[in-house]
């Protein structure tokens, strides 16, 4: 039986998150929450997430912030990450792009277009997770 996905969500919307937290929840995955951006990042460095779902606009903490960190520490720079966020701009979707988020969500969002785009980003990590493996077992006789 494959290990259940983690989820971290932080939003500073208390009805978004439960909301989120209530549909993820039923797909199967193991959902963590926080309204806070600085709460967020701690809970990160302490577990390893396959997904983080973060607006860019918390307390304390900013998504971007959180980003960067994750996508700068070799530690954590495999967990995937989506943003979400109130404002729909071209510039900030290129740079979330540009820091290594793998979907910008603009709020508010058809929760089967999220659910999907969840599930693609982590279909797509076990691909890479197991073409590296593959890799790794063909090239290590050589």
């Amino acid at each position: 039986m494959p290990k259940r996905k983690t989820i971290i969500i932080a939003d500073n919307e208390e009805p978004n998150l439960e909301l989120i937290d209530i549909m993820l929840s039923k797909l199967g995955f193991e959902i963590e929450k926080t309204t806070d951006g600085k709460n967020a990042l701690e809970k990160i460095k302490q577990k390893k997430f396959d997904l983080a779902l973060i607006n860019t606009i918390l307390p304390k903490v900013s998504g971007w912030e959180i980003l960067r960190e994750i996508k700068s520490n070799a530690d954590l720079s495999e967990m995937q990450v989506i943003l979400l966020t109130d404002i729909e701009n071209v510039k900030e979707k290129a740079e979330s792009y540009d820091l290594g988020a793998e979907d910008y969500i603009t709020k508010p969002f058809n929760f089967s277009i999220l659910a999907a785009k969840i599930r693609s980003v982590l279909r797509n990590k076990d691909f890479y997770i197991n073409m590296g493996k593959l890799y790794a077992e063909k090239h290590n006789g050589n």
